[in-house]
């Protein structure tokens, strides 16, 4: 059976792994969160798109979507589509 100072100690090294976790997902918290679309923005630049997007083939739209989402999901409860975006390394 373990001492007390020795249940202590493993008490305190899982702590400090934990607190290493958690400040390593507070980081990404914070980089995700810089990393989110301001949609007024987005509404905007798609609608300086709007033209070009007229003069594309079929096909050249398809690749083109292709290329910017990474994926979609519809849900039928609010009819709402749930677009995911491709990263610039993806």
């Amino acid at each position: 059976m373990p001492s007390v100072s020795e249940h202590l100690r493993a008490s305190e090294d899982r702590l400090a792994r934990l607190d290493g976790r958690l400040a390593k997902l507070k980081q990404a918290l914070v980089t995700s969160l810089a990393q989110t679309l301001d949609a007024g923005h987005l509404r905007e630049t798609l609608l300086q798109f709007d033209p070009l997007w007229g003069l594309l083939h079929p096909q050249e739209r398809i690749v083109l979507v292709q290329e910017v989402i990474a994926s979609a999901v519809y849900r039928p409860e609010s009819e709402a589509i749930e677009l995911t975006l491709r990263r610039g390394s993806d």
